[in-house]
């Protein structure tokens, strides 16, 4: 009672306990020395003590189990409390006080020790009461398992025995040591099959324990087995046939699958039919009449005899048909109240491989689906990227890879940043928001290219984000090719029709000023007007031509042209038409600005763009021009103080008959200049002036040998 109904906090004392007990059987050898009048006075003495022992310790047990009572467990624990307490107390107190004390105290009455040991039966009978009846049931599984642990083992020792003593008796001439090892060897053979025999005594017992229910008990046992996991309804439907033929071995026997096809057949329905709400049907020939159902007689031809329905989910799924056992021994009520639990668990089990088989299709579909959609995503030729909340790379498709020129496995991780530098995301879109937008980014292999950029959430993940990027450099080519054949075709009308308006007239006007230039002597002051006229309707009859040309372009003339010279030219040409307008040209003087071009078209380029300046100046204002030689080129600048660039023309400016002029204006200027000077393989611009107006910039690569590595101005 030290560690029931719970161990004892302290046990530092327990060992105390037993000194006394321990003194006493110490004392017992010593007695055996002493003479017969001292022995014999010496084990009366010691017998009285052991009697008061015994007494002592009583009252010790009785004090404790008194404690006992006061303490709350729980109510299993003190139930069983309170009747170990009950047949302690009836049967110990009277053996405590008519017999243990007075025969401690040496006036023992013989009559009174013989009826107290009378009560002492109650202590064992409580005992087996308090564990029987309180949630100890499984004190016959232990013996079970006791007795044969126990016989496994001592069958092992008498073998181990019985083999010992015959090797000694044939083995005669052997040495001690190879008997040794013998005995050894069939030592280690003898506890390898510890554990099968061990199993066989167990199995035997619950034969003699259980009886008559030991083979519905295996078989259920079995059953649950085979149902506790999940498996396919084919594999379900062969186990439980398989288990009842080698349970009951009846021939035939078959499971009729109600809710798949054999539902559609007659005697499918049928067996619906007669296992409506109920769990069994017998079937009878005598039974039969001539109007019985056909299926019943068939099914009866091919040797079933009972039915056992199968439910599942409330709904009848199938029926288990059986014959006779053997063939011949029909069942008993055993084997069909057996049948009928066996097809319970079968029905929860087909249940669960219902709901298994659906799950296993819907996990195909969904991996199905998943490799579809990672095959769409891989096949793209789109760039997919879906990144984390740190805008690190996730996933990305071979599309995105081979677009950055990288390989995948080193794009995971990688920020979006370093794989496209330039290329921000901004702040992430608002709920099912897209972002959109075309940046440039030039690869590692140097080549720039036009990419339009598409963000969006991913949908289950509002922390990332799929970045769709498209390369669209061959489309925006294509539409700047599509562009440009527009805008050749339309100034090719243009330009048909201006050569037949304008060619004629000027040349009326060529000739005549060659006529009165022939007439009249260098020294006259008309003389250098007529020069005028005639360089200006030369002029006038190769800006026809260029009209023209710019419809068909062609390569432009490789001659070394001085820069200063054409500007001044141009300046030249349109000064008349400056009225009270300031017009001041830096680069006179120095040496040369030389560049390889067709002197005429770029002066056409300047006498535009200083048109457009005057055309844009106030009538007081003032047009600066500048020349600059900045490493390999030549830049070319021609600044007014007119009203500037509209915000909404931004690169129209430069389209076929786009102007910002309000009257005399058709829109070619900037695109004929433009036109010129990308054949010459420079790059011409417009861009706000510091204070108010416009500068329009021209670059031209400078001729060989003409060229310097530092920005000079020439003056």
């Amino acid at each position: 009672f030290l560690i029931f109904p719970r161990p004892v906090r302290s046990r530092r004392l327990i060992p105390l306990l037993y000194l006394p007990a321990a003194a006493y059987v110490a004392a017992q050898p010593v007695l055996l020395n002493l003479d017969v009048r001292e022995a014999a006075r010496a084990a009366e003495t010691a017998t009285r003590l052991w009697f008061l022992y015994f007494a002592l310790y009583a009252i010790a047990v009785l004090a404790r189990l008194a404690n006992l009572l006061r303490t709350r467990e729980s109510p299993d624990a003190e139930k069983q409390t309170r009747w170990v307490v009950l047949g302690v107390t009836v049967g110990l107190a009277p053996f405590v006080l008519l017999s243990a004390l007075p025969r401690a105290l040496g006036f023992a009455s013989p009559l009174l020790s013989t009826v107290a040991v009378v009560p002492l039966v109650f202590i064992p009978l409580a005992f087996a009461w308090a564990i029987l009846r309180w949630r100890l049931w499984d004190v016959e599984i232990y013996v079970r398992e006791a007795v044969a642990a126990t016989g496994a083992v001592l069958l092992g020792g008498m073998t181990f025995v019985l083999l010992n003593a015959l090797l000694d008796r044939t083995l005669v001439g052997m040495a001690d040591a190879g008997k040794y090892v013998i005995a050894f060897a069939s030592g280690l053979v003898l506890a390898s099959l510890l554990v099968p025999v061990k199993r066989r005594l167990t199995d035997a017992l619950e034969k003699i324990q259980y009886r008559e229910t030991y083979r519905a008990r295996r078989a259920l046992l079995d059953v649950a087995r085979d149902f506790s996991t999940p498996r396919p309804k084919e594999e379900l439907v062969n186990a439980v046939v398989r288990r009842v033929e080698e349970g009951l071995h009846v021939v035939p026997c078959s499971l009729f699958l109600l809710e798949n096809g054999d539902g559609d057949t007659p005697e499918g329905a049928l067996l619906a039919a007669r296992l409506s709400g109920e769990e069994m049907w017998r079937l009878r020939a005598s039974a039969f009449g001539p109007g019985d159902h056909p299926a019943a007689q068939h099914l009866h031809a091919m040797g079933y005899r009972t039915f056992f329905a199968m439910h599942s989910g409330g709904k009848l799924a199938g029926a288990l048909g059986v014959g006779h056992k053997d063939g011949r021994v029909p069942l008993s009520s055993e084997d069909e109240s057996l049948l009928s639990a066996v097809m319970a668990q079968a029905g929860l089990a087909y249940e669960n491989a219902r709901l298994y088989g659906a799950l296993a299709d819907r996990l195909e579909e969904i991996r199905a689906l998943q490799q579809y959609q990672e095959s769409v995503i891989r096949s793209s030729s789109s760039g997919i990227v879906v990144l984390d909340g740190n805008d690190s790379v996730h996933s990305a498709n071979p599309a995105f890879a081979q677009l950055v020129r990288r390989d995948e496995a080193e794009l995971l991780t990688r920020n979006f940043s370093e794989i496209l530098p330039g290329v921000g995301l901004g702040n992430a879109p608002v709920g099912d928001e897209e972002k959109t937008f075309e940046t440039t980014f030039t690869g590692p292999d140097g080549v720039g290219r036009d990419l339009r950029v598409s963000i969006s959430r991913l949908q289950g993940a509002p922390d990332r984000r799929v970045v769709l990027v498209d390369d669209v450099t061959d489309r925006l080519k294509m539409e700047r090719a599509l562009a440009e054949r527009e805008r050749l075709a339309s100034l090719g009308i243009l330009a048909a029709g201006v050569a037949h308006e304008v060619n004629t007239p000027i040349a009326g006007l060529s000739s005549y000023a060659q006529l009165l230039l022939s007439e009249t002597s260098p020294g006259d002051p008309r003389y250098a007007i007529l020069k005028k006229m005639e360089r200006q309707t030369f002029r006038a009859a190769h800006l026809v031509n260029n009209l023209l040309e710019f419809a068909s372009p062609r390569k432009r003339a490789e001659v070394r042209t001085d820069l200063k010279a054409v500007l001044a030219n141009a300046a030249e040409s349109v000064e008349t038409s400056f009225g009270s307008r300031q017009l001041t040209v830096s680069g006179d003087g120095g040496a040369p600005v030389e560049v390889l071009g067709d002197a005429r078209e770029l002066e056409q380029v300047f006498v535009n763009l200083l048109t457009n300046a005057r055309d844009a100046s106030p009538e007081d204002g003032t047009i600066s021009c500048e020349v600059l030689r900045e490493g390999d080129v030549a830049r070319v600048s021609i600044a007014d103080r007119g009203t500037g660039i509209p915000p909404d023309a931004g690169d129209r400016l430069f389209q076929p008959f786009y102007t910002t002029k309000k009257a005399g204006g058709m829109g070619l200027g900037l695109a004929i200049s433009r036109d010129i000077v990308l054949r010459h393989g420079g790059d011409i611009g417009l861009a706000p002036r510091e204070g108010g107006g416009t500068v329009a910039w021209v670059t031209l690569p400078l001729a060989s040998g003409d060229r310097s590595g530092k920005k000079e101005r020439l003056s």
